[in-house]
């Protein structure tokens, strides 16, 4: 398989294939309506039930097929993507064990608590000339959507914090209306997907949301279309992880 894409986390082209977990049929069928074909996670049972097979706690894409991923999950890449290059991680254990992968890259720019982060995948992001940024937040990938090379939604505080001090452009809304099944609330990152350049999916009525209306002036702000699914909860899917 080839085409693989450079920036994952701002994808340069139409996102065509992604890791995904085991989401409610109509988050599935919400993708393949938007020709993107879901790699679907198998559940890792070392970590909490809640986001077991989420994408954004067991996979990272670096970049042109780069795959850090839990052990787990290798042979189901594996045979997805035949010439990708695929390094083991241990994603296990409570928070913020479950951390390893869950970084928030934007550009020349990563966002993760540094004592969680796999080694293998910080020495990676270094050798790309990333420069790794310390926040609280354990996921930060789940936190936050990246909107443009320095523009960030998140609802953590953290989060929004660290990226404020870096120079971006960062729009923090209120935490609550994000469902995740088994907790209290989720996290808006989880519950969103960057398809294309300028063009994101929320899972759910992302209308419903309080913040709502800043959340559609700030995407417009970067010409950044959406789309979501009217009447269905904004839920937390662990995100997807744009490869192909």
């Amino acid at each position: 398989m080839s085409g693989y894409l450079k920036t994952p986390d701002l994808p340069e082209k139409p996102v065509r294939i992604a890791v995904i977990g085991g989401v409610p049929d109509v988050f599935e069928f919400f993708l393949r309506r938007h020709a993107v074909t879901p790699i679907v996670l198998e559940p890792n049972p070392a970590i909490d039930s809640a986001i077991s097979d989420h994408a954004d706690a067991q996979v990272f894409h670096a970049g042109q097929g780069k795959l850090f991923a839990d052990a787990r999950q290798l042979d189901r890449l594996a045979d997805a993507f035949h010439n990708a290059s695929i390094t083991p991680c241990r994603v296990s254990g409570a928070y913020p064990g479950d951390c390893a992968l869950n970084v928030l890259r934007a550009g020349n720019v990563a966002f993760a608590n540094i004592k969680a982060i796999a080694p293998s995948l910080s020495t990676e992001l270094k050798q790309q000339g990333v420069r790794i940024v310390h926040v609280n937040q354990g996921y930060a990938n789940c936190a936050a959507v990246v909107i443009a090379e320095r523009a960030i939604l998140t609802d953590d505080p953290s989060v929004a914090a660290a990226a404020a001090a870096e120079g971006f452009d960062v729009l923090s809304i209120g935490k609550g209306d994000v469902r995740l099944p088994g907790h209290d609330c989720g996290f808006i990152g989880g519950a969103a997907a960057m398809i294309a350049p300028r063009r994101l999916l929320f899972f759910g009525d992302v209308t419903r949301h309080r913040d709502f209306d800043q959340i559609q002036a700030f995407l417009a702000k970067y010409g950044c279309a959406y789309d979501c699914l009217p009447d269905v909860p904004l839920t937390d899917v662990g995100g997807i992880v744009p490869v192909c």
